[in-house]
C-alpha cells in the first residue's frame, strides 16, 4: 500500500507533463511554419490534437485532482489549448498567407480576442467535462 501513493503521484505528474508537452509542440509547429515547412507544422499540430484527445481521460483514470489537489490540470489544459488551438493556427494563417494581406492581421486577431474571452467562461463545460456549446 505504501508504494501505491508514490506511483499515483508519479502517474499524476506524468499526465500533467503529457498535457504540457503540447506547448513545446506548438512552438515547434511555429518554427516549422516560419521555415515554410507546412507538413512538419501540421505534424506537430497533429501531436497536440492527439494529446488533447487523451489527456483528460488519463487524468480522470489516474485521479490527478485527488492526488495533486494543489495543481490545476484544467487550467494547464486551457492554457495549452489556447496556445495550440488559437495562437498557433492564427500564426499559420498569417505565415502561409491564407488571407488577403490588407485583412490578414485584423481578421487573425478576432479569434485571438474572442477565444481569450471564451476560455475564461466558467460555464463553457458541463460537470462531466463536455462543452456546453461550440468550443473556443
Amino acid at each position: 500500500m505504501s508504494e501505491a501513493r508514490p506511483l499515483r503521484t508519479v502517474a499524476a505528474w506524468g499526465v500533467h507533463l503529457l498535457t504540457a508537452s503540447s506547448a513545446p509542440a506548438g512552438v515547434l509547429a511555429i518554427l516549422a511554419a516560419e521555415r515554410g515547412n507546412a507538413a512538419a507544422a501540421m505534424g506537430w499540430m497533429a501531436y497536440t490534437v492527439a494529446i488533447d484527445s487523451i489527456d483528460g481521460t488519463l487524468a480522470r483514470a489516474v485521479g490527478v485532482k485527488q492526488v495533486l489537489p494543489f495543481f490545476d490540470g484544467t487550467r494547464l489544459d486551457d492554457i495549452v489549448d489556447y496556445f495550440t488551438y488559437v495562437i498557433v493556427p492564427m500564426l499559420f494563417v498569417l505565415r502561409f498567407d491564407l488571407l488577403p494581406p490588407a485583412l490578414a492581421v485584423p481578421v487573425a486577431l478576432c479569434p485571438v480576442l474572442a477565444s481569450a474571452y471564451g476560455f475564461c467562461r466558467t460555464d463553457a463545460k458541463t460537470a462531466d467535462h463536455y462543452f456546453t456549446g461550440f468550443p473556443s
